[in-house]
Order: C-alpha cells, then sequence, then structure tokens
C-alpha cells in the first residue's frame, strides 16, 4: 500500500533489477521525464500504474492483473506474452497515445477493461481482434492509423462499446468479418445524450437535438414526472402534461444518439438516451445483440422519463444472423412519467441471409 510519485528533480532516472510487484491500493506514479526500467510490472488489484506525459518506460514485461495502467506515452510490446490483462483490471490509454501489440484476443487481453479515448491508437499487428469473455472494449480512439481493422470477432461475454455522450458514437471499419457471436454484444445503451437531473447541461430537462443538429434543451421536465424522450419516435408525455421533444434525424439514417428523457422534482433523473453504433464490413454475422436502448429514469415519486433508442447504421456485403439489433426506448413508470420513443436503425447490405434475424426500434412502455 502506499503512493509513490517519482520526480524528475529528485530522481531523474531509476532501474530496478528485480520484479515490480503493485499490491492492494499501492500507486506509482512516473513523472514527466523520468525514465524507469524494471524486468516485469505486476500490477495486482486495486493498484494503480501512472506513466505520465514525457516519460521513458522500459519494462520486460507487463501483467495488469485487476489493478490499472494509465499510460500517457505509447507503448510497444511485440511479444504478446510481454503485456498481459487479467482478473478484471483496466488500461487506460490516454492522451492521444499508442498501444501496439502483436495480437488482441484472450491469450493476453484476458479479462477487464481496454479504454481507447478519442485521439489514441490501438495498433494490432495482426490487424485482428477477439474480444473474449469478461472483457471490454471501450472503442472511442482508432484501430491503426486507418481505424479499419481486417477481422473482429466478440465472443459470448464480451462487449465494446464507447463512452457516454461521445457524438461521433462507436465507429468499426472491418474490412474483413465482424463476427458477434451468441453471448456476445456490442451495446452502447445508454450512452447517448443525458437525461435531467442526471448530467444533462440543461438541468433538469433532458438534452435533445434540434433539426439542425445541434444539442438543445429537450424541455420535458415535469415536477411530478419527467415526459420521454424522442428521437425516431415520439416519447410519451408526462401525466402532467409535459410532451416529449420533437423527433429528430432522417429515416434512411442514424446519424445522432439518442436523448434524454426529463427529470423529475427533487433532482429525480431522467434516462439517459441510446449511443450511436456505425459499422461497415465485408461480411457481419450477427448471432448476438446490437443493442443502442434508451435507460429508464428515477423510479419513486416523482418519476424521471425514459431515454430514447439511439442509432445504428449497417452497410455490409453480406449479413446473415440470428441474433437482434435493438434501438429501444426505455420504459417509463406507473403511467406517470414517459417512455422513451424508438431510435432509428438503418440496415443496407448486398446479400442477407433468411435467417431470423430480430430488429427493433420501438418506443417503451409504461
Amino acid at each position: 500500500q502506499g503512493r509513490l510519485e517519482v520526480v524528475y528533480a529528485d530522481v531523474p532516472s531509476l532501474s530496478l533489477i528485480e520484479p515490480l510487484p503493485l499490491t492492494s491500493d499501492g500507486e506509482l506514479i512516473v513523472g514527466t521525464d523520468v525514465s524507469m526500467s524494471v524486468t516485469t510490472a505486476d500490477v495486482q488489484s486495486g493498484a494503480i500504474l501512472t506513466l505520465e506525459a514525457d516519460s521513458v518506460w522500459d519494462a520486460d514485461q507487463v501483467h495488469i492483473d485487476g489493478g490499472t495502467l494509465d499510460t500517457n506515452i505509447d507503448l510497444d510490446y511485440p511479444t504478446g506474452g510481454d503485456f498481459l490483462l487479467t482478473g478484471s483490471g483496466t488500461i487506460n490509454i490516454l492522451n492521444n497515445t499508442t498501444l501496439t501489440l502483436p495480437y488482441f484476443d484472450p491469450t493476453n487481453i484476458s479479462s477487464g477493461t481496454v479504454n481507447l479515448p478519442a485521439g489514441s491508437t490501438l495498433s494490432i499487428t495482426a490487424d485482428a481482434a477477439t474480444v473474449g469473455d469478461t472483457v471490454t472494449l471501450i472503442k472511442d480512439g482508432s484501430f491503426g492509423l486507418s481505424d479499419q481493422i481486417s477481422d473482429l470477432t466478440i465472443e459470448s461475454g464480451g462487449t465494446v462499446t464507447h463512452s457516454a455522450r461521445l457524438e461521433a458514437g462507436l465507429v468499426l471499419d472491418v474490412t474483413g468479418t465482424l463476427d458477434i457471436q451468441a453471448g456476445g454484444s456490442i451495446d452502447v445503451s445508454g450512452m447517448g445524450l443525458r437525461g435531467g437531473n442526471n448530467g444533462s447541461a440543461f438541468g433538469d430537462s433532458g438534452e435533445a437535438y434540434d433539426a439542425g443538429g445541434a444539442i438543445v434543451s429537450a424541455g420535458n421536465y415535469s415536477f411530478s414526472a419527467g415526459a420521454g424522450a424522442s428521437y425516431g419516435g415520439r416519447g410519451g408525455t408526462a401525466s402532467s402534461g409535459v410532451p416529449s421533444n420533437e423527433p429528430y434525424g432522417a429515416l434512411e439514417q442514424a446519424q445522432y444518439l439518442g436523448s434524454g428523457g426529463g427529470g423529475g422534482g427533487y433532482g429525480r433523473e431522467g434516462g439517459h438516451g441510446g449511443g450511436r453504433v456505425t459499422v461497415t464490413a465485408t461480411t457481419f454475422l450477427l448471432n448476438g445483440t446490437l443493442q443502442a436502448n434508451g435507460w429508464r429514469g428515477y423510479y419513486g415519486y416523482p418519476e424521471g422519463g425514459g431515454g430514447s433508442g439511439g442509432g445504428v447504421s449497417i452497410a455490409a456485403g453480406a449479413l446473415s444472423g440470428t441474433g437482434s439489433l435493438e434501438a429501444i426506448g426505455a420504459n417509463g413508470f406507473w403511467s406517470k412519467s414517459g417512455s422513451g420513443g424508438g431510435g432509428r436503425i438503418a440496415v443496407s447490405y448486398d446479400t442477407w441471409s433468411p435467417q431470423e434475424l430480430s430488429i427493433s426500434a420501438r418506443g417503451g412502455g409504461s
């Protein structure tokens, strides 16, 4: 346990010949301009390793085993076994940096979260990735310089998503096969515009888009119960008579986030809207789920309104599978708060195998 920050003015260079274990609540910060060399770094549950911008990190092996790595510098591990994520650990690739790995699959990324913020890059030499069971990839940044990948597989228990309120949403450009297997998911539910009293820039009303694509107040607050949020379909009116915002966007496009439900009195929260997914793939096998659903608001008097479904846009050469596509609005409560309206799903393809693929962009119920 404890916190150690290595500062250039005190220790410009540090070399350890023994393995470096960070345990429990331990924290190591390698400061700006500091050069640190270790044989093995083992970041265990509860521990944090931070590599500040312009630091120099030379470690033969890094094992994030339940702990957290915050890197503000480029890291390159050409041998897969030299960089491991296990034990529900977290890797944050920050500050427009690049993490380069030979491959990305359960042999080296076996459990935990890889957070790739906008501006940062995950470069995979094999040009393919497999997101395995208990792995979450938050992909706001890029796969390599071109933001393309040859093949992406999401196995049962694996999830790919984007961060909250990211207007560009999750963008996947797969030149070969995108394979979402049964039990695997792309899930951006609740990652859209914010609900009233729940992070909205407009206080107690949720966030929405106007006809020109600007983020505006949804005007859906009501003390007794918030109204639902609209996107492709209109959200439910609150029992007080307060209406939802106007639907927005075009029928044949799905280029916006879902909007946020209205808040209720006493700071009760409206639900967030669904996120946004844009997929381009030569072959798309969907046997799992792709969800951009809205989230429910506060349950209990006064109730919050439901968030709308989000946006899903798919352009595939060949589309097949028995999974589901969803951009569903969230339910309201007790027929008082309004439910969220459905989002938008736009699908184009060259060939579609005649299988039972489920597609739903309906509104929520009460």
